[in-house]
C-alpha cells in the first residue's frame, strides 16, 4: 500500500507530479493508500537548481497540506482560483478543494523541502461528514450537498497539536504498532484538526499579491533570525517594505496569528527543538530563544505545550517522548 518513487522526469504515480525542469531532484515522494478515497503522501526533496513540478488531475480531490520545511510557490490554475500564486513556507498548512487540479510547485534551488498531504475523495469526505455537516466550514458545505463545481482555499499556521501528529507521522510506527491503524489514525487526526480550525476561523479572506507574500516572508525570516532581540513592528515594517497594518493583517492571513503571537509560538517550538536535538538544559534553551526570565519562559512553554519545560525535557532525555 506504500509507494516510494524518485522525483525525476520519468517518475509516475497517482500523485500527479511531473518534473518539468532539466535539473534532477534529490529526494522521494511516497504515498500510503489507507483505504478507498483516503491516502497520505510525503515529498522530501532538495533540488540542485530551481525546479517546477507540474500536476494535473481531472477528478475532484480535497487536499489537506502541511509544510514541514523549506518553501515553494504554488501556481494554481483551477476554477475559482485561476492564476493565483501562493508563497508557502515551513510552519504553514491549509485545505484546498477544486473540481479539477492543475498547477505547479516551483521550488528554489538548494532548498530542502518536506511536504505532507492528506488526500480525500469526495465520496470519502461525504461519508466522513454527512452526519456532521455543521462541523464543516460553510464554504465547504456545498460539496456535502453534491456541488462539484466549487473551489475552496484555507491557509493558516501549524498548531502544536498538528505539529505533534506530524512528528508521530515522520517518526513512523514502532515495531509493535499495526501499520494500517497507525496511518489511519494519523490521517483522521490531521483531518479533524484542520477542518475544526477552518470551521472556527473568523478571518476575512484577503487576497495577497506575490510581492506582498514575499514581504511577509522576509518579515517572518527577520523575526526567526533575531529571537533574542527581535525588531519592533516599525523596524519590521521598514525592513520588509510593508506598512504596519498590512503586516499584521498579512500575518493573520498566512499564519492565523498576530506578529507577536507568531514570535512567541516560534520561540516555544525552537526551545522544543533544542530539547530534542541538543544537550541544552532549560535555562540555556530559554536564553537561546530570547528569555532572560526563566519563570516567564516556563509559563509560556506550559501554555503552548501543556507541560512545564523541565518535566518535558526529563521525558525527552528518558526517551518517553
Amino acid at each position: 500500500m506504500t509507494r516510494t518513487l524518485p522525483l525525476d522526469a520519468h517518475s509516475s504515480s497517482s500523485l500527479p507530479f511531473k518534473n518539468k525542469g532539466s535539473s534532477p531532484c534529490n529526494g522521494s515522494l511516497w504515498e500510503y493508500r489507507i483505504q478507498d478515497g483516503l491516502s497520505l503522501s510525503c515529498m522530501q526533496i532538495q533540488p540542485e537548481k530551481q525546479v517546477r513540478l507540474e500536476y494535473e488531475k481531472d477528478q475532484p480531490v480535497l487536499n489537506i497540506g502541511f509544510i514541514l520545511s523549506g518553501k515553494h510557490v504554488h501556481q494554481i490554475n483551477a476554477p475559482g482560483l485561476e492564476g493565483q500564486e501562493m508563497l508557502s513556507d515551513a510552519g504553514t498548512c491549509g485545505i484546498r478543494y477544486t473540481s479539477c487540479q492543475q498547477g505547479a510547485l516551483v521550488i528554489p534551488a538548494a532548498t530542502p523541502v518536506c511536504l505532507v498531504h492528506v488526500h480525500l475523495s469526495l465520496p470519502f469526505f461525504h461519508e466522513l461528514f454527512h452526519a456532521d455537516g455543521h462541523a464543516v466550514p460553510k464554504k465547504l458545505q456545498p460539496i456535502l450537498k453534491g456541488s462539484v463545481k466549487h473551489s475552496y482555499l484555507f491557509r493558516t499556521g501549524i498548531s502544536p497539536r498538528v505539529e505533534s501528529v506530524l512528528h508521530r507521522l515522520m517518526t513512523g510506527p514502532c515495531h509493535a504498532t499495526p501499520v494500517q491503524l497507525f496511518y489511519h489514525s494519523i490521517a483522521l487526526d490531521l483531518i479533524l484538526e484542520q477542518i475544526t480550525t477552518a470551521n472556527n476561523d473568523t478571518r476575512s479572506p484577503q487576497h495577497l499579491t506575490r510581492g506582498e507574500q514575499e514581504q511577509l516572508l522576509h518579515a517572518k525570516t527577520m523575526l526567526i533570525q533575531n529571537l533574542v532581540e527581535p525588531p519592533s513592528m516599525k523596524q519590521l515594517s521598514r525592513a520588509s517594505g510593508i506598512n504596519v497594518n498590512k503586516l499584521q493583517q498579512g500575518f493573520y492571513q498566512l499564519y492565523g496569528v498576530s506578529v507577536f503571537t507568531f514570535l512567541q509560538q516560534y520561540r516555544m517550538r525552537e526551545a522544543n527543538r533544542l530539547f530534542h536535538e541538543t544537550d541544552m538544559n532549560v535555562t540555556q534553551a530559554a536564553m537561546t530563544v530570547g528569555y532572560s526570565n526563566l519563570s516567564h519562559f516556563s509559563k509560556a512553554y506550559k501554555k503552548y505545550f501543556g507541560i512545564l519545560p523541565k518535566k518535558h525535557l526529563q521525558s525527552i532525555r528518558n526517551g518517553n517522548v
